[in-house]
């Protein structure tokens, strides 16, 4: 299956659940290490913030983003019908506060760049389980 960029190297889009455990000696750190050499790791807006929104100081947040900013941006950005067809159907499934607004939005840039989610948390978890399982995720335990 080809991701975006017209390449079959599988796509990861790595939400700031797991890399609040980047770094650390954990499993989440060597899952990560391990699919960047076999793929690409994408971020988008949502999580991009969402990430750099956890640094501590100026310095944290100025490493960061120069993290966030050598990924690989999406090619296609989602629209107002794609992200309320995933809020949909959450509510469709008795899922309504199961995940919130930025994950939703990460969610569907995941999907449109036929990206996995990678995460700490159970949000995406349930967003794949009110689609269906269109959404492909790995939720990581630290």
């Amino acid at each position: 299956m080809m991701n975006g960029l017209g390449s079959t190297l599988p796509l990861y889009l790595i939400d700031a659940s797991a890399w609040s455990h980047y770094g650390s000696r954990n499993p989440v750190t060597g899952f990560i290490d391990h699919i960047s050499h076999r793929g690409v790791i994408m971020t988008c807006p949502p999580a991009a913030l969402e990430y750099c929104f956890m640094a501590r100081n100026k310095v944290e947040h100025d490493n960061y983003r120069m993290r966030m900013e050598k990924l690989l941006q999406p090619l296609v950005h989602p629209t107002v019908h794609d992200v309320l067809v995933i809020q949909s159907a959450l509510w469709g499934s008795g899922l309504v506060c199961a995940a919130g607004a930025s994950d939703t939005l990460i969610a569907s840039y995941a999907m449109l760049n036929n990206a996995t989610v990678i995460s700490c948390d159970k949000d995406f978890g349930h967003i794949a389980a009110a689609l269906d399982g269109a959404l492909r995720q790995i939720r990581l335990v630290p």
